[in-house]
């Protein structure tokens, strides 16, 4: 292209690493992010995201964070492009540990992740995380102003009933009833509700007046009638 006085553009540069990650050539996507700003074209979120996720594509999802970690402590003004981007593909590898340590790291820095990536990271902390530690994450983003959604309310409600920490579990249903959000839940032939304990299935017809019977509900419905 230079040969016949192009110059790359961001739109090239974004295709070009693409294509280098496609082709497992991760140190050849990295040198271009230098040569871009040596050129003053400076990466965006698009370049960004796909410089992740095409690392995360050539290499083992450890081995992934690990380049990109020691990438991103270089080039500080990159962070806040990389976050939301590398949280969800450790979300995606449920990388729940490395998920954990780089939301720490980064609340310090006052970053605050988008509501998708923040529900996805959460409902990854929740199954594969210490629940203790991750109710602490997730009560601290609340009082930031971040707003779980539904699935990951009922992911850790089912989580922490499943160990016995039923007032905990209470806590966050009544959390997620004064939060606005609808209740749906599958009542299954076991006598719970999408995992959840049948005290809160009554919990939920007198306080909400109303349920969403799915799936096997008459056996289960006629149980907690009575």
């Amino acid at each position: 292209m230079e040969i016949f006085g192009y110059s790359p553009n961001m739109c090239t540069y974004t295709i070009l690493i693409d294509g280098y990650c496609n082709a497992r050539r991760v140190d050849d996507a990295f040198r271009l992010i230098e040569t871009m700003k040596k050129r003053n074209v400076f990466p965006n979120e698009a370049t960004v995201r796909s410089l992740i996720h095409g690392v995360f594509r050539c290499v083992a999802p450890r081995k992934a964070f690990e380049l990109l970690i020691m990438f991103l402590e270089k080039e500080p003004m990159m962070q806040r492009l990389a976050c939301d981007t590398l949280l969800l593909c450790l979300s995606n590898h449920h990388m729940a540990t490395e998920a954990t340590l780089f939301m720490n790291k980064l609340s310090g820095r006052g970053y605050m992740p988008d509501n998708l990536t923040f529900n996805l990271t959460m409902t990854c902390l929740i199954k594969g995380f210490n629940l203790d530690e991750t109710c602490q994450i997730l009560d601290s983003y609340i009082e930031r102003g971040l707003k779980p959604g539904f699935n990951t309310y009922l992911a850790l409600m089912q989580a922490l009933y499943s160990v016995g920490k039923c007032a905990e579990g209470d806590r966050y249903f009544d959390q997620m009833i004064k939060g606005g959000l609808s209740i749906f839940l599958t009542l299954q032939c076991n006598g719970t509700s999408g995992g959840l304990p049948v005290h809160l299935c009554h919990t939920i017809c007198s306080r909400c007046c109303t349920y969403y019977l799915v799936g096997y509900a008459g056996s289960v419905a006629r149980k907690i009638k009575q």
